[in-house]
């Protein structure tokens, strides 16, 4: 029997983009200005063709911390709406950067307590963290009790890693506006992204944040929105530029995509009879094409060829969201003979690495990244190819009696 591994825990995920996406924003008054829920929607509105409608609410009192959200009737009562693709959280702007203590006590419990109820009421829900960013000169009116906060540097740092904190501990997108504003300080320092006050956004800073938001709840490049409101072309340009580079280039960094749903699955074949083992999560919704002009709607599938041959073998899955992935993979189908039945191979996901176990001699193993640049090769008969874990799936291409085969494996 001859086993095609064509994955291992890889994600293949892509969000389905509804007629319309729906987004609840909850925060204070860095939300309100320049009504940053509204700009997102128009900006999200100009991208591509048909554009890429969304509906949007808010709940956004000035001064309003997570713990008074817990019970603010309008922030409650929209939460306990559902059907929210998102709902972006946002802290009151200077709690994050206080003191270790004060913030475990006063922040990261309600973070959690919000996130809990938004997958409570519906499950199918992402939540968003929106990072925000130092004030301009630091904050004032604690520098004295707290220094870390007396300059822009100190105060934007510790609200960097308590929002990276506040999305890791709850599963969540990171939504980096206060990244983005930094690398705009230094990148295009004639933009001015704050208010009189050296505190809220300016419409330039608002833009930014809306940038952000597009980037990570639609995976679009943010290059593509044409809508500027009414900033100059020119500064609308460089902000979509700067998004492009620290958001939509790191989606990754900022947890887009880490925690969608994973489609696994793997083969074998007896002869031309092909049997896919589908390890998976149950919910999803499968349509397999054999390559054939055959096809199967079985979660776990098998299918019959008529004659030996090279085949493509690809599927499309849609989940109880509506999220979907699809893939397909290339597969040699061949009668069995003496010679090839018990030529098999196997993957073994070990603790500091992948290990590839060959029972005869395998020549030329090569390894790509997903974009097709070769990583790494071996032309030399190994029985056991090893592979250091890292942070994005490989392909490993190798030859086994003469015909080539391909292995795809997710996060190593």
């Amino acid at each position: 029997m001859k086993k095609l591994f064509f994955c291992a825990g890889l994600v293949v995920f892509a969000n389905l983009l509804h007629a319309q996406t729906r987004v609840l924003f909850i925060g204070n008054s860095y939300t309100a200005v320049n009504n940053l829920p509204q700009l997102t929607a128009d900006c999200a509105l100009s991208i591509g063709f048909a554009g890429m409608p969304l509906e949007v609410a808010s709940s956004t009192p000035g001064g309003t911390t997570f713990q008074m959200h817990t019970t603010n009737a309008t922030s409650q009562n929209l939460i306990n709406q559902g059907n929210w693709d998102y709902v972006v959280l946002q802290e009151q702007s200077q709690l994050p950067s206080f003191p270790d203590g004060q913030v475990a006590a006063e922040c990261f419990p309600f973070a959690t307590q919000l996130n809990n109820q938004i997958l409570a009421v519906d499950s199918c829900t992402e939540t968003v963290f929106y990072m925000t960013w130092g004030r301009q000169n630091g904050d004032a009116s604690n520098c004295a009790s707290w220094p870390p906060v007396c300059t822009y540097e100190g105060m934007d740092s510790l609200l960097n890693l308590r929002y990276r904190q506040m999305a890791i501990d709850n599963q969540a997108i990171l939504s980096p506006v206060g990244a983005l504003w930094k690398y705009i300080r230094t990148t295009y320092p004639e933009i001015n992204l704050y208010s009189a006050d050296g505190s809220h956004p300016s419409l330039e800073g608002s833009y930014a944040a809306a940038c952000s938001m597009i980037a990570v709840m639609l995976r679009t490049d943010p290059y593509l929105i044409t809508y500027s409101s009414t900033l100059d072309p020119v500064v609308a340009e460089k902000i979509k530029l700067a998004a492009q580079e620290v958001v939509f280039n790191n989606l990754l960094e900022w947890h887009v995509g880490e925690y969608d749903p994973a489609v696994s699955i793997s083969s074998s074949s007896n002869g031309l009879n092909l049997q896919i083992e589908n390890l998976s999560a149950t919910g999803w919704n499968f349509t397999w094409d054999f390559g054939d002009g055959s096809s199967s709607t079985d979660f776990a599938a098998q299918h019959v060829y008529n004659s030996s041959g090279s085949y493509v073998l690809s599927y499309s899955a849609i989940d109880a969201c509506g999220r979907t992935a699809q893939d397909s993979f290339d597969i040699q189908m061949q009668e069995n003979n003496i010679e090839e039945i018990n030529r098999e191979y196997r993957v073994r996901n070990l603790e500091s690495g992948f290990a590839l176990d060959f029972n005869f001699p395998v020549t030329k193993v090569s390894v790509y990244d997903l974009n097709g640049r070769l990583i790494e090769y071996s032309t030399e008969n190994v029985n056991t190819f090893f592979l250091k874990k890292s942070s994005s799936p490989k392909i490993i291409q190798f030859i086994m009696n003469g015909i080539s085969h391909r292995i795809i494996l997710g996060v190593l």
